[in-house]
């Protein structure tokens, strides 16, 4: 099951951001997270880039839709580093966080939604803890827990990813194939290319930013 959801996972990444759909991964299941290479707060799944491994947690209490987010995840940073190399936190947390759930193919926004991230950046908003895009960005993170930071970025991901102005959206989906090219060759131009491209029409990032908080805000 796992090898079959994480090649339809890269296959359906391919559609969305190009590249060449790498080797399949390899897999290692773990009866629990203290069996994983590395942890921290929720961790249920790890990938070792140089080793081209997913580290995945399957336990008696894994359900089967715990394993099905798990893969995903994994298996996005894995399509990611093989083909674009080393991609900024933001990028690659947003991607595979946005690959978590949904359909492999396109459907519309609703259908794309995060229930989870979510109801967690939602919360975030509502306590005034919401970190700023530029803080996203440069991955400042100290104040924020782990999910917090992921839920951010899928966030952001979400809202380049679906838009009501279907130009923009097309754009914006142009844009992220165009960041993750940057990769292999000026990773460090990444931050600078999104934004020059989000505030090319003449809204500054702090306008496009508030909106797309209020427009995943009405999300329920």
């Amino acid at each position: 099951m796992a090898q079959e959801l994480a090649q339809a996972t890269m296959t359906r990444l391919h559609d969305l951001v190009g590249g060449t759909i790498p080797p399949p991964p390899y897999i290692v299941l773990h009866a629990s997270a203290a069996d994983l290479p590395r942890g921290g707060e929720d961790v249920v799944g790890v990938y070792q880039p140089p080793l081209q491994t997913m580290h995945l947690v399957c336990g008696k209490e894994t359900t089967t839709d715990d394993f099905t987010t798990e893969v995903r995840h994994e298996a996005t940073h894995h399509y990611l580093y093989a083909a674009f190399g080393l991609v900024p936190f933001w990028l690659n947390e947003g991607l595979a966080t946005y690959m978590e759930s949904g359909p492999l193919t396109e459907a519309t926004a609703k259908d794309h939604l995060n229930p989870s991230r979510l109801r967690t950046f939602q919360a975030l908003i509502r306590h005034g803890t919401a970190p700023q895009l530029s803080d996203i960005l440069k991955n400042a993170r100290s104040h924020l827990a782990l999910s917090d930071t992921y839920a951010a970025c899928w966030a952001l991901i979400f809202a380049l990813m679906h838009d009501d102005d279907a130009q923009r959206q097309a754009r914006h989906r142009r844009m992220l194939r165009s960041l993750l090219a940057l990769a292999a060759s000026q990773p460090e131009g990444i931050n600078a290319a999104f934004v020059e491209e989000i505030t090319r029409d003449g809204e500054s990032l702090e306008e496009w930013e508030q909106s797309w908080r209020r427009a995943l805000w009405a999300w329920r």
